[in-house]
């Protein structure tokens, strides 16, 4: 009988064509439909634009069968010809809704122009006919033909579109399904596709793939060798492991006779043999309606390929498992019901962290502000939380979670007040090391010291001080002291010479602070720049960058130079100035310390020039002389007045450095820097802004517009999602034992280990809730509004499917990842 003589079925109606509900039974594997049921409200509220569900693809080379494959396993009618092949993603959804009747629609690709997208999403037919959908189909391809064609990647016309051909099919006795048929895979561009078909189409067909909670069918021709069909090496490059591939053989009626090496090949594929093609969920063989077959019914196909393959060069190697439609079925439902009880616990985790980071980019955004009321209420809202974080960081408090860790990249620079101590350290132990202009080389005690380790980091290219002797120097004051003599007597020091040598020593200090300046305000800067990017969104962060932060901190900048300025005057313009105690102490200890030395030296020399003195008198005779080649005495007036004038220049270089020193942390760092950085932004000044900066610094684009109804939406979305994944999957009926009986992946969890449901509460009788924390059975649903708090919790413990008890799975955590499930 043909396909016309049939009673046609009401499809509008929810009537089911002849045989599909054996199709329904065949997909509901166990307590899978009310699994699917889940997976189709979540993916109904939009989801999957934002998190990946399970789902069927159908997928291989051009014209390997796939629309044929499609049509056997949905009984949906397809336009299947010989000469067509399908040049776009066309998406199967089964739904149960009876009040939901069936459809056809377009799903835009993001990349054609807004027009064209509202010109495509306005295409929908309704129908309630099978023969019918060709002509709607054919219908959709014509509206999608136009100039502006679909590539992404190229502007000239093709004849492949990444448009999405959407068909909503209701039969209530079928479980929901989504199947996508993607258009097969182009081996080289022909009169009638171009390189850009064939590039669109492999960037199409993979980014489906790359779905790592797609199920792939990957469709091959039994007419054509496998190794040269490009699915197979795309499917291997998605899918590595082949946990989510289950090939499939199409025309098998086109091989050769048994015996020959094509046939013989294929049957080694069918049986999943080791070697270059072997997955993990096997392959299945399909006999699909031939050209002259196009006519047969869904049950005059079924038992054709039925008969076919029950020839003894089929039913001998391969067994019934791997053959025929209605055994494919049973594997998908297998496959599919593992895939989305796998997938449930990870699907819940992305949800709750989409939640949480879609609340945290609102609430950067802050509130919708149009009015100026608004504008000022939300910059006082950032003025106020800097404020704190600001004040915070100057006293060394780090309760706040922006600091962070103090470890990590940002947390460091958000430590500003360690930064800047540990700013100020370095500072003062180089600039002690390094910055007199001559060094001694012969002296360890003396400011003017060699440094022995390398110079640190910011400080490397201002170099160290020269090297010299002690004696040069003393030869150089001996210079500088006779040019500048003036009416003091013999032997006293010159105190031009000490103002002379003292402004060359420390000529190199100014630079120092300068660069510790420096170094300061980029660690300001960059305080100020993390503190109000936590805190608002781009345009916003940016305008008050430009308009309140750089030019106030390049103020105390310019202030801190100008204090650098007035605290280097005293040492660089005026004579030496101090009354500090321990300046005299310093020379004295120069002096003694210098003639321990010689002494030592001396009597070095003493003890090395004989062996022992021959009596006690002769002892007394060389020490004697040691001292006395110690003794002021022993020096000339010009000696003893250049190491005076030298003792005087390193202890009043001594005092005045750490004075300086001091003054830069205090009146330069900590003034001009620190003080008042919690005003850059006030609350008082917002209030008195004018409206032309207040819209500047607060008022909205229309990108941040766009992009705040983006985000309410996704919250929305996934907040829907969220309470249906906790109200529908999550929580335990008051019995299990049914479910045991039932369930297809059973636990291996002991019965003595196993947690069983309170039959007041809803919460299991170990005190926890399938979240990890006792709590009601609404709670989780009450939580979808308050979900940041849950955002990292993973999700584990008992998942439990709508439907009451017979439905329930106790999945253990150790079965949540897809492979363990799918094995």
């Amino acid at each position: 009988m043909s396909q016309m003589e049939e009673p046609k079925p009401n499809l509008a109606q929810g009537q089911s064509p002849k045989d599909d509900t054996d199709v329904g039974h065949q997909l509901q594997y166990r307590d899978q439909a009310s699994l699917l049921d889940t997976i189709d409200r979540l993916a109904l509220q939009g989801l999957r634009k934002y998190v990946s569900l399970p789902r069927i693809i159908v997928c291989g080379d051009q014209s390997s069968g796939k629309s044929s494959v499609l049509e056997a396993i949905s009984h949906v009618r397809f336009p299947v010809k010989d000469t067509l092949c399908t040049t776009f993603a066309t998406e199967l959804i089964i739904r149960r809704t009876p009040s939901v009747g069936p459809s056809v629609s377009i799903a835009p690709a993001p990349s054609r122009s807004p027009a064209e997208q509202d010109r495509l999403r306005k295409f929908k037919r309704d129908y309630s006919q099978p023969e019918d959908l060709p002509g709607i189909i054919d219908a959709a391809r014509r509206e999608m033909e136009t100039p502006a064609a679909s590539s992404g990647l190229f502007s000239r016309p093709s004849s492949f579109f990444d448009d999405r051909l959407r068909i909503q099919i209701c039969n209530p006795d079928w479980p929901p399904l989504t199947i996508i048929d993607l258009p097969g895979l182009i081996h080289s561009a022909n009169d009638g596709q171009n390189f850009a078909d064939v590039l669109l189409v492999r960037q199409l067909v993979r980014s489906h793939m790359e779905d790592p909670r797609s199920i792939i069918l990957a469709v091959v021709s039994a007419g054509y060798d496998a190794a040269n069909q490009a699915i197979l090496s795309l499917a291997k490059e998605v899918d590595p492991d082949s946990m989510r591939t289950l090939g499939v053989i199409t025309k098998p009626d086109t091989l050769p006779p048994p015996g020959s090496e094509s046939f013989k090949n294929i049957i080694r594929l069918a049986r999943n043999e080791p070697g270059n093609h072997h997955f993990k969920h096997g392959w299945h063989v399909l006999k699909n309606r031939s050209y002259e077959e196009r006519n047969q019914t869904a049950s005059e196909r079924d038992a054709a390929e039925k008969k076919f393959f029950s020839q003894e060069s089929w039913s001998g190697p391969v067994g019934s498992s791997s053959m025929g439609i209605s055994s494919l079925r049973t594997r998908l439902s297998k496959l599919l019901h593992q895939t989305i009880v796998s997938s449930l616990p990870d699907v819940i985790n992305e949800i709750r962290k989409g939640i949480s980071e879609t609340q945290d980019a609102l609430s950067r955004l802050g509130p919708s502000r149009l009015t100026r009321q608004e504008k000022q209420a939300y910059l006082a809202t950032i003025a106020q939380r800097y404020q704190a974080l600001s004040q915070s960081a100057v006293d060394g408090t780090w309760n706040d979670e922006f600091f962070g860790d103090p470890l990590s990249d940002p947390g460091k620079d958000r430590h500003l007040r360690s930064v800047i101590q540990n700013l100020n350290q370095s500072f003062a132990d180089v600039i002690a090391v390094r910055g007199h202009t001559s060094g001694l080389t012969d002296s360890t005690d003396s400011p003017f010291r060699i440094p022995r380790p390398p110079s640190p980091g910011p400080y490397a290219t201002l170099g160290g001080p020269i090297p010299k002797w002690r004696i040069h120097l003393l030869e150089r004051i001996e210079h500088l002291s006779r040019n500048t003599r003036g009416r003091e007597l013999p032997g006293i020091p010159n105190a031009s010479t000490i103002e002379q040598l003292f402004r060359e020593q420390s000529s190199r200090w100014k630079d120092f602070a300068i660069r510790h300046i420096e170094n300061v305000h980029g660690a300001v800067v960059k305080f100020v720049e993390e503190c109000f990017q936590s805190l608002t969104e781009g345009r916003t962060y940016n305008a008050i960058l430009c308009d309140v932060v750089d030019p106030a901190l390049q103020a105390r900048y310019k202030c801190a130079m100008e204090k650098l300025d007035e605290i280097i005057t005293p040492y660089d313009r005026r004579h030496p100035i101090s009354y500090h105690n321990s300046l005299l102490r310093h020379v004295k200890e120069a002096r003694a310390n210098r003639r321990n030395s010689q002494l030592n030296a001396s009597l070095q020399k003493v003890s090395e020039s004989a062996a022992i003195p021959p009596d006690r008198n002769e002892l007394q005779t060389q020490l004697a002389k040691a001292i006395d080649s110690t003794s002021i005495d022993s020096l000339g007036n010009d000696q003893f007045e250049c190491s005076q004038i030298l003792d005087h220049v390193e202890a009043y270089y001594e005092v005045a450095l750490g004075t300086f020193i001091d003054n830069v942390a205090s009146l330069v760092v900590e003034s001009c820097f620190i003080d008042g950085l919690s005003t850059l932004l006030a609350v008082s000044a917002i209030q008195n802004m004018e409206d032309e900066s207040l819209d500047r610094l607060a008022a909205e684009s229309e990108e941040i517009q766009s992009e705040r109804q983006q985000l309410e939406k996704k919250l929305e979305i996934t907040k829907r999602g969220l309470e249906i994944c906790t109200s529908h999957i999550v929580y335990a009926p008051n019995s299990t034992s049914t479910a045991r009986s039932r369930s297809p992946l059973p636990s291996t969890t002991s019965r003595s280990n196993q947690t069983t449901p309170n039959r007041r509460t809803g919460n299991l009788s170990n005190g926890s809730s399938p979240f990890g924390a006792a709590s009601p059975p609404r709670g989780a649903r009450e939580n979808s509004n308050t979900v940041k708090t849950h955002a990292a919790e993973p999700v584990s413990g008992m998942f439990v499917t709508p439907g009451g008890a017979s439905n329930t799975k106790t999945i253990p955590p150790t079965q949540f990842n897809f492979q363990k499930a799918a094995a």
